[in-house]
């Protein structure tokens, strides 16, 4: 898998975040969510995620993170 990171979340004094959590496996299945692997999201927040088993919508999200990547709003971790 990889990982990335919205680079403007790293500069002192910044208010952006990058919070969507999406995962696309083989361009077949997509997950959305919004849960945080923290204290908070695991155990106080009301959290949800969506499955996708559907080839176009995961193509439709792959290519929307792909340009995300591409224009250098996202980062590799």
């Amino acid at each position: 898998p990889e990982f990335f990171y919205d680079p403007r979340t790293a500069q002192p004094g910044s208010r952006a975040s990058l919070h969507a959590k999406c995962v696309v496996v083989d361009e077949r299945v997509t997950l959305v969510g919004s849960a945080n692997f923290t204290d908070r999201g695991q155990s106080r927040n009301i959290e949800m995620g969506v499955l996708v088993e559907d080839g176009a919508f995961a193509a439709e999200v792959s290519s929307h993170w792909q340009g995300v990547i591409r224009s250098q709003l996202a980062r590799p971790v």
